[in-house]
Formats: structure tokens, sequence, C-alpha cells
């Protein structure tokens, strides 16, 4: 097992997503929300920003110093979640 460094590793997939496949420890605050999404995830809908992402954030109970690892599945969710966080502060 390697050591995590104190890194944190925050999944901003879909919940769906997130419940298919994630890396172990990692935690889930969904950037953007599916819309008419299959059950299986084959055929995805629409992704729509999600209203409710500081809220998932602030549900995580994370530091707020964490070193945050941000992923998704491309980079695209990931780099616009890190400019949100930012933003929070």
């Amino acid at each position: 097992r390697r050591e995590s460094g104190g890194w944190k590793v925050l999944d901003v997939r879909s919940a769906e997503e997130f419940a298919s496949a994630r890396i172990p420890g990692s935690v889930n605050a969904a950037l953007m929300l599916q819309t008419g999404a299959s059950a299986d995830l084959s055929a995805p809908g629409a992704l729509v920003p999600n209203p409710k992402f500081v809220d998932e954030l602030n549900a995580l109970s994370l530091p707020r110093d964490a070193k945050l690892l941000v992923i998704c599945g491309s980079g695209k969710r990931s780099k616009l979640a890190v400019k949100r966080l930012s933003a929070l502060g």
C-alpha cells in the first residue's frame, strides 16, 4: 500500500459513474449531473451543472487545507472543478 502523502482523491464524475468504478478511498462530489441516462450508462444523457456541487463538497467535511487530487473520466470536469474550487477559496 502506498502512503497518500496527505492527498485526498476527489472524483467529480456523476454518482452513477462513481458507483460503477472508483479509486479505493476516493470521495465523490458530482460537478455535473447526467440527464436521461440509461441505468447501465450505455447511452448517457446530457451533462448539466450540479446545483448542489458545493453542498456535496461541504458534506464530505474535507479540511479547507486538504491537498486534493481532482479526477474525472477525461480531465474536462476535473479542470472545471479545480477552477470552481479555486474560486471558492
